[in-house]
């Protein structure tokens, strides 16, 4: 009973059900460094909707927000999250990281049966039988996202201004009540969507 009583709480499951694959290349437990737990606490205890984090390499941000947006999908029926990043290739590997923590749950008891939710699985889509799911691109116009993570937007705005455009006038409205993550590294003169957004 404890059990599932702590599997309600979405801190608690983010703190004790993922694995990652840590930069050694070894599969470890997810364990939230100081600069996630910032993210956590923004999101789960203070109910910010919208946060900006300019990217430091090797602090795990992507991976946060990967599990984040797994997390909802597998946990709540109707969800819609969405991946934006600076190519499909990238945007797909962040995607990866959404499957390996899913794929992680074949180790718990309780929770191997979630894979048989598993309805497609390519490189850029994950969908699951409670109707939520998760898709990975360029672009997410349209729809509605219950969590949206857009990265390198600093890049794409220096080097892409009209796919800047549409992330700016397609992908934020889209998930206008929902949870938008921004993470990027700076790119570019102070103008332009990210510029503005900071």
């Amino acid at each position: 009973e404890q059990r599932l009583e702590a599997l309600r709480d979405p801190i608690w499951r983010l703190f004790h059900l993922y694995r990652i694959i840590n930069k050694d290349g070894e599969s470890v437990p997810f364990q939230p460094k100081i600069a996630q737990q910032q993210v956590i606490e923004a999101v789960y205890i203070r109910g910010e909707r919208k946060i900006l984090i300019l990217k430091a390499r090797q602090q795990g941000f992507s991976t946060l927000i990967s599990i984040i947006l797994l997390d909802g999908t597998v946990w709540e029926d109707n969800q819609q999250a969405a991946i934006v990043d600076q190519t499909q290739d990238d945007a797909c590997l962040k995607l990866g990281k959404c499957k390996y923590a899913l794929e992680g749950f074949a180790e718990i008891e309780e929770l191997k049966d979630i894979l048989n939710n598993v309805e497609r699985n390519n490189d850029s889509t994950l969908v699951l039988s409670n109707e939520s799911w998760i898709k990975a691109g360029k672009n997410a116009r349209g729809g509605t996202h219950n969590r949206i993570h857009i990265s390198e937007w600093g890049p794409i705005a220096y080097s892409d201004p009209k796919r800047s455009r549409e992330i700016k006038t397609g992908a934020l409205p889209s998930a206008e009540k929902g949870l938008i993550f921004v993470e990027s590294t700076f790119k570019g003169n102070k103008c332009g969507d990210f510029y503005d957004l900071i």
